[in-house]
């Protein structure tokens, strides 16, 4: 809700701008509890440069921009209702991705997520 009162004022690129900054604001008091005492060199090691490159610009980034303009298209409630489809997407993933077998209890999940997106949906 909030999002879709800020996004009528300001534009996706500045709302995501802002929502990083104020969270990587809030993260840093946790320093003074755990300091950091990693070695600034390994972030260039392909494995870590790639997965922070990812968590950082695909998952994080880019998601949230794609996000801010489907609330924007379709509305809050509309949107909100279809990121019940999340499990329904890592369940499929997995199991073409990582080849992790689908499961009556799986498959039964996945019949109920659906059946609820529609269901929701429809009112």
């Amino acid at each position: 809700l909030i999002m879709r009162k800020m996004s009528n004022r300001y534009g996706i690129t500045f709302i995501t701008r802002k929502i990083f900054f104020y969270g990587v604001l809030t993260i840093l008091p946790a320093f003074l509890i755990h300091p950091w005492n990693f070695d600034i060199a390994r972030l260039l090691e392909p494995a870590i440069l790639f997965n922070l490159l990812f968590l950082g610009v695909l998952a994080s980034l880019i998601c949230f921009v794609v996000w801010n303009v489907v609330l924007k298209q379709l509305g809050t409630i509309r949107a909100s209702n279809y990121i019940y489809l999340n499990p329904l997407f890592t369940l499929v993933g997995s199991a073409f991705l990582l080849g992790e077998q689908l499961t009556i209890v799986a498959l039964m999940g996945a019949i109920l997520i659906l059946g609820g997106v529609y269901w929701a949906g429809k009112k």
